[in-house]
């Protein structure tokens, strides 16, 4: 079951709280830690105080070897094992019975080596990442004087380190570009404006000081840098007094934590597993009952039989069931790298195959990180050089040029515009995220003039009068009610819009009697090959999902530019007003949901994967992204995204594109196929086995149509053949949906499918018997002739399986419609070679007890190879009428 999104509870805020408003000297008190940190003692204060990193959980080898050695599989073969070796000591003493031990053992050795080996290799490899991810930073190298301190020279005392290294009470030196390694306290600022939208979505870049002056939350306090936001414009010098999970952003971490889910891979690796356990637990007592009986019912028969339906057993078990995955997740990884897209978690490979919903933010990934002022319109919807002059005057006077809406103004208006007209700044107040406007008090043509630029919803409530053909006129609610339904017009177009207003008659900037001069017009730019790849996303039965704090009109106008199918939007006050089961079928059909908060984008994601159980990646860049990110099934985070959002995610993008993900999930889609070609293929070889070793044990009273330590040998070379799956090409066709496990799928297709190598058999038993004479010879005690039979039985048993592997890759006609990759076909041979090599080379043949069979019968095989590529592909043609689908 998933975790249900917690409540962020900060336990630091009263600490910032207090921090932030008292003045510098006593906050070095309040702080009670030297300011400051000397070389000599920065080692003795980490120990005492901690570091500045998030705790990674270490790669415990101990508890992963126990853990692959203690799965299922390894478990039953252990206990097997086990067996054997007590009946050899209490019994038999026959070595045979102590090699078919040594075999089973060994098995688990090579199933469970594998398996830690490759999840030893991701491990290293996500380290590797967070090392990557670290930055260096420049510190006070010594005691610092809070008394009298002059920045020149405090910029000659600063030394470089890592962020990790950081401690309480490190003096650090930040300006423009620096990402804030951890939470400080502000003591000097210099023309400082820093962006806080990874904590709080706001695009716009807010004033800092080091002093509070007018913030009453913890978030909205003026001299605290938080950690993982951005110095955009200035310089500052802080004090850390946050480190590790003490940061703010890392709370919203150690929430993200707790979002922890049980993946699609996992989930349906473990249904499997516990079907095939119950299923070879009830077969072991029937297959022992039924051979004792068989055999005679004396006390050595029953040991017999028991040593039989063990060995049965153990070929049933497909042990290298996690090995082979793990290998196939390895290889996809190292693939998937190549493309520029960094896997954090293996199992989350398997997930990519099964996403069926890609939900997102439409900012810098649908549309580019800039906006672009298309138009300027004053009451009467027209454009004039005066509202273009009083747009640049309160733009080039803000203290933050690099903004977006600033950016996008500059973009098409300049000083030409000012026709030479010299113009002087008198004052300016910021935008801020409490007053949400932005204003300048400037002196242009010989008047001093206030131009106040801000959001629609908020200027409107500062206006007290309106511009009307040149003629300032008391504003009416028929004014407000028409520039309300301009403002709809324009969204509904897709522009994003803001209010000018100005006021000539004041000396200083005042927040009132504003005058309404026009509306600026802002559009966002669609991101070049976004189209084909959501075409793409969709030709791949992927549904797209935009989840966004803006408005709804620009959200589902951006959607329409897209072609996003039947785009429907809802905001989340309307979704979550609904009660779970409608909120469960409004999400059926709604795409564009926006004005939504971090948490109910989390909240979106856990309805989205509770209904019809859909398979949820997540794109994200930003602190207030972390829970999203590690509550859906594929958190995805960009290369330039926050170092917490990347350890939140379990898939980064070196390339923030949409083609990237497009190749992700295909190659989540190949490397799923492969593993269920595995899985399939396996279970009906060995059940297919099963059913000819039961049958043979009714059919033949004197023999055993195998020896245990030959369906031993066999089961070895099996699994070291099936990890030439990983390597197998996919056909294009099977990898345009979704690929989900379903346990009853896997044994159906065993049931219908594996009969073929039962029929295969039955057929060799007839031609190697009564055509060839081996019944007769086995019944008249020819030395041999039981280890030839025996032989036959392990080859063409060998052959047919490799056979089948080709027919049962592809729901295609084998080799003619689709071919396997070289190295598949290449595995094939070998191993056959090698099973050949076995019956023939001394002493190996005479341990096994193997016989070289008749030369006649490999003229036999080829014929029985033929055989059985014909039947497979009449099964399957078969299975699929009834089914309707193959894997």
């Amino acid at each position: 079951m998933k975790k249900k999104t917690s409540e962020l509870k900060y336990t630091e805020e009263q600490k910032v709280l207090q921090l932030a408003n008292n003045n510098i000297q006593d906050f070095a008190k309040k702080l009670d830690i030297p300011i400051g940190v000397e070389a000599h003692t920065r080692a003795q204060r980490q120990e005492s105080q901690g570091k500045n990193e998030l705790i990674h959980k270490k790669f415990n080898h101990l508890k992963k070897l126990f853990g692959v050695l203690i799965e299922p599989f390894n478990l039953l073969l252990f206990a097997i094992g086990v067996a054997e070796c007590l009946i050899y000591l209490l019994k038999t003493h026959e070595l045979i019975d102590l090699i078919s031990a040594f075999v089973i053992f060994f098995m688990i050795v090579l199933a469970g080596g594998v398996d830690y080996t490759q999840e030893y290799k991701a491990y290293k490899s996500n380290k590797e990442l967070h090392h990557m991810i670290e930055n260096t930073f420049m510190v006070y190298d010594g005691k610092f004087n809070f008394n009298s301190f002059d920045i020149k020279d405090v910029k000659t005392k600063l030394k470089t380190l890592d962020q990790s290294e950081l401690i309480v009470g490190d003096v650090i030196f930040l300006q423009a570009g620096d990402v804030i390694p951890a939470d400080i306290r502000i003591i000097y600022n210099q023309n400082l404006l820093i962006d806080e939208a990874s904590l709080t979505g706001e695009s716009e870049a807010v004033s800092k000081f080091k002093d509070n002056q007018k913030g009453k939350t913890m978030i909205q306090m003026q001299n605290i840098g938080f950690s993982q936001t951005t110095v955009v414009q200035g310089s500052l010098l802080g004090v850390v007094i946050n480190v590790g999970i003490a940061n703010y952003a890392a709370s919203i971490s150690k929430m993200a934590e707790e979002q922890e889910t049980t993946s699609e891979y996992e989930k349906g690796l473990a249904k499997v597993t516990k079907v095939l356990i119950i299923s070879i637990l009830a077969m072991i007592p029937i297959i022992f009952i039924t051979s004792g009986l068989r055999l005679g019912g004396q006390e050595n028969n029953w040991i017999q039989a028991l040593i039989f339906a063990l060995t049965i057993a153990v070929s049933l078990i497909p042990e290298a069931l996690p090995a082979i995955i793990s290998s196939n997740l390895q290889l996809g990884s190292k693939q998937l790298a190549k493309e520029k897209v960094v896997i954090k978690d293996l199992g989350v490979v398997q997930n990519l195959g099964s996403v069926n919903v890609l939900a997102m933010d439409k900012t810098g990934t649908l549309t580019n990180d800039q906006v672009t002022l298309n138009s300027w319109v004053n009451y009467q919807g027209q454009q004039s050089d005066h509202l273009a002059q009083l747009i640049y005057l309160n733009a080039i006077n803000q203290q933050n040029l690099s903004n977006k809406i600033e950016q996008g103004i500059f973009k098409v208006l300049n000083e030409t515009c000012l026709y030479q007209e010299k113009y002087t700044l008198l004052a300016d107040q910021p935008f801020d995220h409490e007053t949400r406007i932005a204003s300048v008090l400037v002196k242009f043509k010989k008047e001093v003039v206030q131009i106040t630029k801000g959001s629609v919803e908020e200027m409107l409530t500062h206006i007290s009068f309106i511009k009307v053909n040149d003629e300032v006129v008391p504003i009416t609610k028929e004014h407000r009610a028409k520039i309300a339904d301009q403002v709809k017009t324009y969204s509904k177009q897709g522009f994003r819009t803001l209010v000018i207003a100005s006021n000539n008659k004041t000396k200083t900037i005042i927040k009132n009697k504003l005058v309404y001069e026009g509306m600026l017009l802002f559009e966002e730019t669609i991101k070049p090959h976004v189209k084909e790849a959501i075409k793409l996303v969709y030709d791949y039965n992927i549904d797209l999902k935009i989840l966004t704090g803006d408005a709804q009109e620009i959200a589902l106008n951006i959607a329409k530019t897209l072609e996003m199918k039947h785009p429907t939007s809802l905001t989340g006050e309307e979704i979550f007003k609904l009660k779970d089961q409608q909120m469960s079928e409004v999400l059926k059909t709604a795409n564009v949901l926006v004005k939504l908060s971090p948490i109910e984008k989390a909240r979106i994601i856990d309805l989205l994967q509770s209904k019809d159980n859909d398979v949820v990646a997540y794109l994200g860049d930003g602190v207030n992204d972390m829970v999203s990110l590690k509550k859906a099934d594929v958190g995805i985070a960009v290369n330039n995204g926050t170092s917490l959002a990347k350890a939140a995610a379990s898939v980064i993008l070196l390339e923030k594109d949409l083609a990237v993900l497009e190749k992700s999930f295909i190659k989540g889609r190949e490397i799923f196929t492969n593993a269920i070609k595995y899985i399939n293929i396996t279970i009906a070889a060995n059940f297919g086995l099963m059913m000819t070793l039961l049958i043979s044990s009714f059919w033949f009273t004197e023999f055993l149509a195998m020896q245990p330590v030959q369906l031993l040998l066999q089961n070895l070379l099996y699994d070291f053949a099936n990890l030439i799956f990983v390597f197998d090409k996919v056909d294009k066709f099977s990898i345009t949906h979704p690929k989900k496990w379903s346990t009853n799928r896997i044994i159906v297709f065993a049931f219908w499918n594996g009969l073929v190598a039962t029929l295969i058999s039955l057929i060799n038993f007839f031609i190697v018997g009564y055509g060839m004479g081996l019944f007769n010879q086995i019944d008249q005690g020819m030395e041999g002739a039981i280890q030839r039979f025996q032989t036959t039985f392990f080859l063409e048993s060998m052959i047919t399986h490799m056979i089948l592997i080709l027919v049962y890759r592809t729901e295609k006609i084998s080799l003619l419609q689709s071919r396997p990759s070289w190295q598949l076909v290449c595995g094939m041979v070998f191993f056959i070679g090698l099973a050949f090599l076995i019956t023939y080379v001394q002493p190996i043949a005479s341990i096994v007890k193997f016989q070289p069979p008749n030369k006649y019968w490999l003229l036999v095989m080829l014929g029985l190879i033929l055989l059985t590529w014909l039947l497979g592909e009449f099964s399957k043609f078969g299975y699929q009428k009834v089914f309707k689908q193959w894997y």
